[in-house]
C-alpha cells in the first residue's frame, strides 16, 4: 500500500535551478502535471516544496498556493497583471560596486608600481591581476529589485511574503558564502526572513550576481553545493520526490543539432563564446553532481521513491534563447507542457504514485503505458 501523509509517508517535489528558461519549463510541466491527471489533482498539493536558485521562486508560489496552471496561462496570454514583468525586474546592474571598483583600481595602479620599484622587482601581469582582483566588484547584478517584484508578485496573488501560517512544508537552501555551509529557510523562520529574500539569496549565482546578505551573512546561490537537497525533503518524511531538473548539457551530436556559427555551418562549443563553452561545463557538472546525489539517496534510503523529470538533452539549445522576448518565454512554456504530458504518458508509475497519495484512482487514459 502506498504511503501517505496520515501514516508518516509524505510526497514531495523538488525544483532545481535553470535561470529564468528552467523555472518557465518547471512551470509548463507543473500544468501539464495539473491538466493530465485532472481537476481532483494540483500541483499545491505536495506536502514538501523544495526550491534552489530559480525553482525557489515557482516553489514558493505553489506552497503558498497558487496553481501551476495560473502562472502558466497568466505568462502565456498575459491574464494575469502581477506576473507581468521586465528586464528590470531581475536584472538590476551592480553600479556603485562596479564604478568604486573602476575608480579604486585606476587610482591603485600607481602604487602597484611604486611598490614594484622599491622592491627591485620587475612588475608582472600575473601580479597586477592578483593586485586588482580584491578591488573587483561581488558581482556584476544585484538582486534587490527582484526581491520587490516577488514580493509583489506575493502580494497580486494575495498572499504574504512571510513562511509563517503556511499550510505546506517549504524548504529553501543557499549557501553560506564565508563559512561554505548551507542554510535552509523554510516554516521554521516564520516571519524573521520574507520568502522573497530567501529566494533571492538561492538565486544568488556566484559572480553574475553579488551576494545577498540576510541576518548579517552573505548568501550565494543553493546549487553551489548539492543540486536538489534531496536529503532535506527525505529528513522531512518524504517517502516519494519528484524532481524537475531543466538544468541537462547540450549533446551536440551535429546530425541532430546544430549550434550555428556565424557563417551559418554548425560549430562545435569549443567554436563559440567563453560564456558558451562556461555553460556547457557548468551544465555536465550539474548533471554528474545530480546522478550522485540521487545515487546516496538511494542507496542509504531504498525504501524512498525518486522520479526525475528532464527536457531532452537534444532540446537543451531552446533553454539558450533570450526570455525577456514573449515568443521565446511561450516556447519554453509550451515545450515544458508538452514533454511533461509526453513523460507522464510514458511512466505509469509515476501517475500511479501521485494519484494514490491524493485519494486517487488512475484513469484509464491516464494509466496507459
Amino acid at each position: 500500500m502506498t504511503p501517505s501523509a496520515a501514516d508518516g509517508g509524505k510526497i514531495a517535489l523538488g525544483l532545481t535551478g535553470g535561470g529564468m528558461t528552467g523555472a518557465f519549463y518547471e512551470i509548463g510541466c507543473l500544468a501539464a502535471l495539473d491538466d493530465f491527471l485532472g481537476f481532483d489533482f494540483s500541483s499545491t498539493g505536495f506536502h514538501i516544496y523544495m526550491g534552489v536558485s530559480a525553482g525557489a521562486s515557482v516553489a514558493s508560489l505553489l506552497a503558498k498556493g497558487v496553481p501551476a496552471r495560473k502562472i502558466y496561462w497568466g505568462l502565456l496570454h498575459g491574464s494575469e497583471p502581477s506576473l507581468e514583468f521586465k528586464r528590470g525586474d531581475f536584472y538590476m546592474a551592480n553600479r556603485w560596486a562596479i564604478l568604486k571598483s573602476v575608480l579604486g583600481t585606476v587610482a591603485s595602479v600607481p602604487g602597484f608600481f611604486i611598490k614594484s620599484i622599491r622592491l627591485r622587482q620587475h612588475p608582472s601581469p600575473f601580479e597586477f591581476m592578483h593586485h586588482i582582483e580584491e578591488r573587483l566588484p561581488p558581482g556584476l547584478f544585484a538582486l534587490e529589485n527582484y526581491q520587490r517584484f516577488f514580493a509583489k508578485l506575493l502580494e497580486g496573488f494575495g498572499k504574504t511574503d512571510s513562511f509563517a501560517g503556511l499550510a505546506r512544508e517549504l524548504y529553501i537552501p543557499a549557501t553560506d558564502l564565508d563559512l561554505g555551509t548551507r542554510r535552509i529557510f523554510s516554516n521554521a523562520d516564520g516571519d524573521q526572513v520574507p520568502i522573497s529574500h530567501a529566494v533571492a539569496a538561492s538565486s544568488a549565482i556566484p559572480l553574475f550576481f553579488r551576494p545577498v546578505r540576510i541576518q548579517g551573512r552573505d548568501f550565494i546561490d543553493g546549487s553551489t553545493g548539492r543540486v536538489a537537497h534531496i536529503d532535506v525533503a527525505i529528513k522531512a518524511g518524504a517517502s516519494t520526490i519528484l524532481i524537475i531538473n531543466p538544468l541537462l548539457n547540450i549533446m551536440n551530436d551535429r546530425s541532430s543539432v546544430c549550434i550555428p556559427r556565424s557563417d551559418g555551418k554548425c560549430a562545435r562549443i569549443a567554436e563559440k563564446a567563453m560564456s558558451f563553452i562556461q555553460d556547457q561545463a557548468s551544465r555536465i557538472e550539474t548533471r554528474v553532481r545530480l546522478d550522485g546525489e540521487i545515487r546516496r539517496a538511494q542507496a542509504e534510503f531504498p525504501q524512498v521513491k525518486i522520479y526525475r523529470i528532464e527536457p531532452s538533452s537534444a532540446e537543451v539549445m531552446m533553454f539558450l534563447h533570450p526570455t525577456m522576448s514573449y515568443a521565446e518565454r511561450e516556447q519554453i512554456l509550451r515545450y515544458g507542457y508538452t514533454s511533461m504530458t509526453s513523460v507522464l504518458k510514458r511512466r505509469r508509475a509515476v501517475i500511479e504514485e501521485l494519484m494514490q497519495f491524493h485519494g486517487l484512482n488512475p484513469s484509464d487514459e491516464a494509466a496507459a503505458e
